[in-house]
């Protein structure tokens, strides 16, 4: 009887291994056997556990997918049942493997061989890279200098404070016509509380700063404004805004000290991006390629 953490890592086994469990465990000694849909062609490795109409299946094979199926495999290879299902898994694997290759069509079987290709150059790829493409620590400088062009990032943002006049709901044509021949008036005056009172479409004065809540329209439009500029009319759900910038704050960044470490690590993938240039640079460098077209 498997031990209950063994039981319930067992779904995690291959396709091929759900389908042994069922029950051909029984007829292990049967699955070795070669089948008269497949003559026994291949050549059987001497380390052989078991060939699946000539093709072997060795203790390596074994072993790497039990370490790819479980988290703890050096706990499982003393378990003889865990050894058993898991063959029984690899022989179900290869007999699907050499039935299927036969009654696909030369167009699937090249596609999957591109796969194949794929991939194995990936794997190497991934190999080559972590013996060449070593990435330079990021020096005290390039923090220094991260930090000296990217104040907003760490609390060295500029605050506007602003007047938004706006209408107190929706307006229909008329008053918006008539709002907006008053443009020129609001743009220019420097007193938005006396002007609101003479205006038509039941105007509002609200006092905010660009850190508050605001439509993204209208801080797009004012992310674009100096002190004392106003924006042009922006209409948002049927009212009518503008938007005044009346003063700015900076507040100061947070201390170098206290962000190092933030921007140590955004500044570490740029390092491992330039390793990893350097190394492709190098090797194509050093090949000799030929176009064929």
């Amino acid at each position: 009887m498997l031990p209950r953490k063994l039981r319930s890592s067992l779904p995690l086994l291959t396709l091929s291994a759900l389908v042994m469990l069922s029950g051909c465990s029984e007829k292990s000694e049967d699955a070795s056997e070669p089948t008269s849909q497949t003559p026994a062609t291949q050549s059987v490795q001497p380390d052989a556990l078991v060939s699946v109409n000539g093709e072997s299946i060795t203790q390596q094979d074994l072993e790497y997918t039990i370490r790819r199926t479980f988290s703890q495999a050096e706990l499982l290879y003393a378990n003889e049942e865990v050894n058993q299902k898991v063959l029984q898994s690899l022989i179900a694997g290869e007999a699907m493997k050499q039935k299927i290759k036969q009654e696909l069509s030369e167009d699937t079987l090249s596609e999957i061989a591109q796969k194949v290709k794929a991939y194995e150059q990936e794997l190497f790829i991934k190999e080559y890279l972590s013996h060449y493409a070593q990435p330079q620590p990021v020096s005290v400088s390039m923090v220094q200098d991260y930090y000296t062009k990217n104040p907003d990032q760490f609390g060295g943002a500029t605050i506007k404070q602003l007047e938004i006049l706006r209408s107190s709901k929706p307006l229909d044509d008329e008053l918006k016509q008539s709002v907006l021949q008053n443009q020129p008036q609001i743009e220019s005056s420097d007193d938005w509380t006396q002007l609101v009172q003479n205006l038509p479409g039941d105007l509002v004065l609200q006092k905010t700063s660009s850190a508050g809540q605001l439509d993204t329209r209208l801080t797009q439009a004012i992310n674009t404004l100096n002190k004392g500029q106003v924006t042009s009319a922006i209409f948002i759900e049927g009212n009518i805004y503008f938007a005044k910038v009346v003063g700015e704050t900076t507040l100061p960044p947070k201390p170098l000290s206290e962000v190092s470490g933030q921007i140590r690590k955004m500044l570490s993938p740029q390092q491992v991006r330039k390793a990893v240039k350097r190394a492709s640079d190098e090797v194509v460098a050093e090949a000799k390629i030929e176009y064929h077209q």
